[in-house]
């Protein structure tokens, strides 16, 4: 295993050879999640998540409500992220391009020169008690 990203409502499994396989509540591997190949990198969003092909090249599976499915056209990415309804991807000459739930104020389209991008994560030193 590579790495495991969680949606809502399921979990997806990066493979060390490059495939992604789900389970969960809903059948993202019926959606074509499964079909994956050459995949490096994987993000989740609330009900959806995001691969990234060795060739730089992004697909993506589940609820596209808000068009954060829409990467059929993305090239040359170096690396994803995704949020509940917005997916981000950093290209490889470091411009930002955004698909999905987007504020007014949330213009990625004119940044340039990004080095990286991070987004919040909450790690835990010890588990929940529930």
């Amino acid at each position: 295993v590579e790495k495991v990203v969680f949606a809502w409502d399921a979990v997806a499994v990066l493979r060390t050879d490059g495939t992604v396989v789900s389970c969960g509540n809903r059948d993202y591997n019926a959606m074509g999640i499964s079909q994956w190949k050459d995949i490096v990198d994987i993000a989740a969003g609330a009900y959806y998540f995001v691969g990234l092909r060795s060739d730089g090249t992004v697909v993506a599976v589940g609820d596209t409500g808000c068009g954060q499915c829409d990467v059929s056209g993305w090239t040359n990415v170096k690396a994803i992220y995704a949020t509940d309804r917005t997916t981000v991807a950093l290209r490889n000459d470091d411009t930002v391009v955004v698909t999905g739930y987007q504020e007014e104020d949330f213009d990625l389209s004119e940044w340039t020169d990004i080095a990286e991008l991070k987004f919040a994560e909450v790690k835990l030193e010890q588990p929940l008690k529930v």
